[in-house]
């Protein structure tokens, strides 16, 4: 019923505007089970009349970049109507298209008619705007529905290249659904049915991190205060196994209620992994979603990232960038400076760091082309989960810095 919701939710355009049909067409790119995506695409596939691409039978056995790669395949042929996926694959689908290597991985595909004729037009659509093709000119998708902690920082770019705001969705395989957005993409309501909800105040969790006995206290989420961030602990109901289980995220609520709907649920945003926060001095912590945002405002011609604190006389963030493969046209101390003054932007106290310290913390370092796509195939060679098989955005060990370092550039 929740996920039908959500169906419902990310294509309506007012209350009461019902705009998912029978059969209507769904790319669902989320990992397998026994996590909770893949666990509610299976129960979705049995319940609900809608036709996942690639379906569930077939998506279970192939890996996650088989899925996506097979689930694209089937939409130029079929038509899509919903994704259901990571924002970060259709930035990077869409990134394809743009740079024209998606549309020769089609070529073998063009014998198909169908396939051949929404190409034919969507190139026409392009050609006509006077812009490199875009997603938006190959489907007229209903709706986007996008679980990751990327959403923020990429949901005006989908919108542009996917013709649709991302209907954002928290939710956690020991939890299931928590928190989602509705039609006016504002703050996330919680969904209060899946689990008994408790909240740590930050100032306790902070605590709580320095001493691991503490005994911290929660409130409900009838006494949450707006602007406040909280750690979230969970008490499945349904038979669930988890009791006041502590999932180490952070979220900030962003209202009491949702005025203009007249939803009298708390609004809420994720705001960080509790773990993923770099420390500079004392004076600031640095978050994976601050740090993705300053890498977004800059216009850095990224592939992937990964940060951490570095033991050094003064306080050192170290950024490991692996640019895309025409690079950027600037060297690390130009990128480190770009980077720095958006990270100064978007947060007060690192700004405090220069300002008081007379330091500017954030030193680049760059890495060669293919070493992200180097370490991923390293870790499923070694049958990693799906989880672990990319570096951590934040606080990468010495093992994997190394490993990223090391790697060899593709010929």
């Amino acid at each position: 019923e929740t996920l039908f919701a959500i169906f419902i939710f990310c294509t309506c355009k007012e209350r009461g505007d019902i705009a998912v049909e029978e059969h209507c067409k769904v790319l669902y790119g989320l990992a397998p089970p026994p996590y909770i995506s893949g666990t509610l695409g299976q129960k979705a596939a049995e319940e609900l009349s809608v036709d996942f691409l690639p379906p569930m039978g077939e998506a279970e056995l192939m890996s996650f970049e088989e899925r996506i790669r097979r689930g694209f395949q089937l939409a130029l042929s079929e038509g899509m109507d919903i994704f259901y996926g990571i924002p970060s694959v259709l930035v990077a689908v869409a990134d394809q298209f743009g740079k024209g290597t998606g549309v020769k991985s089609l070529v073998p595909l063009l014998s198909k008619p169908k396939i051949l004729l929404r190409l034919t037009k969507a190139i026409l659509k392009s050609k006509l705007a006077r812009r490199p093709l875009m997603p938006k000119d190959l489907w007229s998708l209903k709706g986007v529905v996008s679980a990751g902690t990327d959403n923020a920082i990429y949901k005006e770019k989908i919108e542009h290249l996917w013709g649709q705001y991302p209907l954002d969705v928290y939710a956690a395989t020991e939890a299931n659904f928590i928190a989602m957005q509705t039609w006016d993409y504002q703050g996330m309501t919680f969904i209060p049915h899946f689990n008994f909800l408790e909240f740590i105040p930050e100032r306790e969790h902070l605590r709580l991190k320095k001493e691991p006995t503490y005994q911290a206290p929660t409130v409900l989420l009838d006494e949450v205060k707006a602007g406040e961030k909280y750690e979230v602990v969970i008490s499945n109901f349904h038979g669930g196994p988890f009791v006041r289980y502590r999932l180490g995220d952070l979220i900030r609520i962003t209202s009491l209620r949702n005025e203009e709907l007249g939803i009298d649920i708390p609004q809420m945003t994720f705001d960080s992994r509790a773990d993923d926060l770099i420390d500079i001095a004392g004076f600031a912590g640095l978050t994976e979603k601050t740090i993705w945002q300053a890498l977004e405002n800059s216009g850095v011609a990224y592939q992937d990232w990964t940060a951490r604190r570095e033991a050094k006389e003064e306080p050192v963030v170290r950024l490991y960038l692996e640019l895309k493969e025409n690079g950027d046209g600037r060297n690390e101390e130009q990128l480190a400076a770009a980077v720095h003054e958006q990270l100064r932007k978007l947060d007060g106290d690192y700004a405090d760091v220069e300002t008081m310290l007379q330091l500017k913390p954030l030193k680049v370092t760059l890495l060669r082309n293919g070493a992200f796509q180097e370490y991923i195939s390293r870790q499923r060679a070694a049958g990693a989960e799906l989880a672990h098989l990319k570096p951590p955005h934040i606080n990468p060990s010495d093992g994997i810095i190394n490993t990223l370092l090391n790697s060899v550039s593709p010929k």
